[in-house]
């Protein structure tokens, strides 16, 4: 996550976070905006290399990894505000060490 600072693109941080080659267990958002809607603009995704959104400063969004099991899987979260020297995490609810 120390890719999430201002003046980074999306395509910074998807680089960050690797190619999950199958898309159809991972998703294509591994960032997204929160607010009224589940998924919202703007996005860190798969497709960020082609067209990159610059982080600013003040910007919310939810951070986002998907584990998949044959039968089931889970997307665990965390709710970040990208501030002046990098980000602060929102959630309240502790992850771990490995997701931070």
């Amino acid at each position: 996550m120390e890719e999430v600072k201002p003046g980074n693109t999306s395509a910074d941080v998807q680089g960050k976070l690797g190619d999950p080659g199958d898309y159809s267990e991972t998703g294509l958002s591994f960032m997204h905006g929160i607010g009224l809607d589940i998924h919202e603009w703007a996005y860190a995704s798969a497709f960020s290399p082609k067209d990159p959104l610059t982080l600013k400063q003040n910007m919310v969004f939810a951070i986002e990894i998907h584990a998949h099991h044959e039968t089931h899987g889970e997307r665990l979260e965390h709710n970040i505000l990208v501030t002046d020297h990098g980000y602060e995490i929102l959630s309240i609810y502790p992850l771990g060490e490995d997701f931070e």
